[in-house]
């Protein structure tokens, strides 16, 4: 059986780079392919790939499939093309159109795809039955899909009832693939099949692609290096606005654009106007896509750069050679772009050699984190929690940055309780949404993101967090806490910073769904007692030490919290952590005196 390692770089020979998601999905489907001694009992197994059109759905099919073949030698594709009017008689019956223009009524009902497929099976073949577009097909389908799953039955009036062999189970794959022109399957077929969301691949990953199919792998006969980056920097101004596309291109017709390109130009010296047609029409489809796509251009200066380099490739009409268009395209743009898409491809490499070096030492560290870990979570009673209850420190090996700490819960990361700093409500918030902002700034913002919560500052100890819950109606809220009592008044400023990002992604999603401000959306409250070294407007309950609070709706106060925060001045946070060490030693002879 091909280990992950090798189907990872099997289809990355296919011109084809995957999350580490569908690589591990393909690793399972080839095994079901490789395993012939199914249980009886077994279901059929399904994928469902769902996403834009373009988005490389059905190229993932084919190279599955190219893929599966190579391995097993008798792997055959069945496609069916599912329209408007596709139920479930369409999909074991077809139209024989010779015998319907010759009135041959006996013979115009057909086998469909699913009975040919059956039928393959059954001979002790395997196939991939590939049921594209499965969103335009009528909803009652599903029913009819979830039956034919768990049982491998159908039952036809023109061809009788057929099933597959019990001991061919296995040798039948079925791959649905759904754009978005219905929600979500029906609740019980999505609960049956596995499905995975593939969204368009961005520019960076193209380019690492196509870098390494078109140039380092053809070291006699690269394809020119301006062609690859001109289509890269044309997906990239298309990627930016992909929602005005019906669809973006799939990266095998991107690579076959640079490929018809450099023949055009290496053999045909063809005009320039013709290199720049030939990778229009291979990358968009529609005349409709191709007008989105230049008109789109000026938007930005980036898409300016590429605008102009289009139009003098347009109007060119003499002969042109590999330099000239070089040439031209280092002088309107790429001298700069192409060394930042290397220096992007580099900071790849790097990461990729980053997680190499954890994968290696990794058992290793897990054992040392999970003894950490337990010497940490002590009780008061000297008892262990459960192992159960554990982190799930594998998955923090699988993360973007060393920033993320999935599987670990935040107020385990100290071993002092945890005191309620500020909190905001913002209950039509999705929370991922937020957190997807952070991730994307999580290394310049120095902070780290846990599972649930987020560490946003650490001096000498002293921790400020924030953990999403719940109040008391339910809405989404932010609290904002430390492991002491007393907090310096620069954490103020950080809490006013992502108070402001909160918002932020908060306003962006009510305008995208269009919903109207309520006057408690922005409910907060600001309740602590901080250290500062000079004299301020508060409460002084020690040397130092004030409690700070203000209280109210945040869109309305922005401007004077600001206001407030700017005066706040803590030269030593470390003299906050020595304050909260006195107040609570007092507390702790308190507690020992009742």
């Amino acid at each position: 059986m091909i280990t992950v390692k090798e189907l990872k770089k099997e289809l990355e020979n296919l011109g084809y780079l995957s999350t580490d998601e569908i690589i591990y999905d393909a690793f399972n489907a080839l095994y079901m392919f490789e395993n012939d001694k199914v249980d009886v009992g077994q279901d059929i197994y399904a994928i469902c790939l769902e996403g834009p059109p373009g988005a490389g759905k059905t190229e993932f099919a084919e190279v599955y499939t190219k893929l599966a073949n190579k391995l097993f030698n008798n792997v055959k594709m069945i496609s069916y093309q599912c329209d408007a009017t596709t139920g479930k008689t369409e999909l074991f019956e077809d139209i024989n159109i010779s015998a319907a223009i010759r009135n041959d009524a006996d013979n115009v009902n057909i086998p469909g795809k699913l009975i040919e497929a059956i039928n393959e099976v059954n001979k002790g073949n395997r196939v991939v039955l590939f049921i594209d577009e499965y969103d335009k097909a009528r909803e009652e389908t599903d029913a009819f899909m979830l039956q034919f799953l768990q049982s491998g039955k159908i039952n036809s009036n023109q061809h009788g009832d057929l099933a597959v062999k019990d001991e061919y189970k296995s040798n039948l794959q079925v791959i649905l693939c759904k754009n978005d022109m219905r929600e979500e399957l029906s609740g019980p077929l999505s609960r049956r099949i596995r499905i995975l969301r593939l969204d368009y691949m961005t520019p960076e990953m193209f380019y690492t692609i196509a870098k390494r199919v078109l140039i380092e792998k053809r070291k006699e006969n690269p394809v020119d290096n301006g062609l690859l980056n001109l289509v890269s920097l044309m997906y990239k101004t298309a990627y930016e606005s992909k929602d005005l596309f019906d669809r973006l291109p799939s990266c095998s017709e991107m690579l076959r654009a640079i490929s018809d390109a450099d023949r055009l130009t290496r053999i045909a010296n063809a005009p320039q106007s013709i290199i720049y047609n030939t990778i229009v029409k291979n990358m968009f489809k529609s005349i409709d896509d191709i007008k989105t796509f230049e008109s789109g251009l000026s938007q930005t200066e980036e898409g300016r750069k590429v605008e102009n380099l289009i139009k003098r490739m347009k109007i060119d009409n003499t002969d042109s050679s590999e330099i000239e268009l070089n040439t031209l395209i280092s002088m309107e743009l790429f001298t700069d772009e192409s060394n930042k898409l290397a220096v992007k491809t580099k900071e790849m490499e790097d990461l990729i050699q980053e997680y190499k070096k954890r994968f290696t030492n990794l058992e290793a560290q897990k054992q040392l984190e999970i003894e950490q870990t337990k010497r940490q979570i002590l009780l008061e009673n000297g008892m262990l929690v459960s192992t159960t209850e554990i982190p799930n420190l594998i998955r923090n090996f699988n993360d973007e940055t060393a920033n993320i700490k999935r599987g670990y819960n935040i107020l385990e990361e100290s071993n002092g309780e945890w005191t309620d700093v500020a909190e905001i409500t913002l209950p039509k918030l999705l929370h991922q949404n937020f957190i997807d902002q952070l991730i994307k700034y999580a290394s310049q913002m120095d902070i780290v993101i846990y599972e649930n919560g987020i560490l946003l500052k650490d001096i000498d100890g002293q921790k400020l967090i924030i953990v999403a819950d719940k109040d008391s109606k339910n809405n989404l809220r932010y609290r904002f806490m430390s492991n002491y009592p007393v907090v310096p008044s620069t954490y103020l400023a950080y809490i006013s910073t992502f108070m402001d990002l909160g918002l932020k992604v908060y306003n962006n999603e009510k305008k995208n769904k269009g919903i109207e401000d309520n006057e408690d959306d922005y409910k907060y409250s600001i309740n602590s007692l901080i250290y500062n070294d000079t004299d301020l407007n508060c409460t002084a309950v020690g040397e130092n030490i004030y409690n700070f609070c203000i209280d109210g709706n945040y869109k309305d106060d922005k401007n004077k919290i600001d206001e407030l925060i700017q005066t706040l001045k803590c030269d030593n946070p470390s003299k906050a952590l020595t304050a909260s060490n006195i107040i609570m030693k007092k507390l702790k002879k308190m507690k020992r005196k009742k």
